[in-house]
């Protein structure tokens, strides 16, 4: 009966230790205001501030990123 007891307390002081490391998962609002952030080296435009922190981004400024000038091929003069 002790036993029993025991393994009970424990898997509940088990189960309790892993709900309080997880984190919980942001439930995000599907409106579009677009922020830019960084998500490793990586600089992107996210729907919301929410997903940008959701996927481990972070912020660089509201609004979309600004569009980095393509590289232009430089041709010879014909």
């Amino acid at each position: 009966m002790f036993t029993r007891f025991l393994l009970t307390s424990l898997l509940v002081m088990s189960t309790q230790a892993q709900a309080q490391t997880q984190t919980p998962t942001p439930i995000c609002t599907r409106e579009y205001a677009p922020v830019c952030g960084q998500l490793g080296q990586e600089i992107k435009t996210f729907p919301t501030r929410c997903v940008m922190l959701s996927q481990g981004g972070t912020w660089v400024s509201n609004g979309a990123c600004p569009q980095t000038p393509a590289t232009q091929s430089t041709k010879p003069a014909e």
